[in-house]
């Protein structure tokens, strides 16, 4: 089991803020999302983590072969859930490029 734990004192202190400044933080959010999603394919794009910047473990030779020789992307085979978006769904415009 991975467990990932991290610190978002400073990220919910700041929304706080921005909470009690403005009535409807609907316009903060769809930045928020659109900076996430925007971090998000990055890293599918580029085989890393997002924080840390390293590469993804390569796929093993077992995993290659069952997928017909091709080991890239790792992450994708169909493309199928890559082609969900989300926040795009729900009406969010990219803010951030």
């Amino acid at each position: 089991m991975i467990e990932i734990k991290y610190d978002d004192r400073q990220v919910l202190d700041a929304l706080q803020e921005l909470s009690r400044r403005m009535d409807d933080m609907t316009p903060v959010m769809r930045d928020i999302a659109g900076v996430m999603e925007d971090a998000t394919e990055r890293a599918f794009e580029n085989e890393t983590d997002q924080a840390t910047g390293l590469a993804w473990r390569p796929l093993k030779a077992s995993t290659v072969k069952m997928r017909g020789g091709d080991a890239h992307p790792i992450l994708q085979r169909s493309g199928q859930l890559a082609s969900l978006k989300p926040a795009r769904r729900a009406g969010f415009k990219r803010h951030f490029q």
